[in-house]
């Protein structure tokens, strides 16, 4: 079957590229790895929420005088940050003593290195034991 190029006018075989037409620039996105996957399950959502609700939904590192001396403002949203990346250590991904809330700004830092991790090790255990 043949149709009409919309780029050069021609009429090709359907299935023929036009040599006018440009290369794609969109990037095809990785196959998605464990973690990713893992981050998109109905599982993963509920447990982010119930961190949340455990740390008030405040960033524990503006709390404690964690990293950068930046500090979150009232309505601004917390993420839930694995103290222990999900690509090193898979098996601590629902461990609550692993997870903590955290601002855009110090979850950045936190996954760059810049804040402690035992120290945010510590604060999710205390956290977590509170009733």
């Amino acid at each position: 079957m043949k149709k009409s190029c919309s780029r050069c006018g021609r009429i090709h075989e359907k299935g023929i590229a036009c040599p006018l037409k440009p290369a794609s620039t969109v990037r095809r996105k990785k196959k998605g790895t464990q973690a990713d996957r893992y981050r998109s399950t109905a599982a993963w959502t509920k447990l982010s929420l119930r961190i949340r609700d455990r740390d008030r939904y405040i960033c524990q590192a503006c709390l404690h005088d964690l990293g950068s001396k930046k500090r979150m403002r009232i309505g601004e949203p917390v993420e839930v940050h694995h103290i222990d990346p999900l690509e090193e250590n898979f098996d601590a991904r629902d461990d609550e003593d692993n997870l903590i809330t955290l601002c855009k700004l110090h979850h950045e830092e936190a996954e760059a290195g810049r804040i402690d991790a035992e120290a945010l090790n510590q604060i999710a255990r205390a956290n977590s034991k509170e009733p």
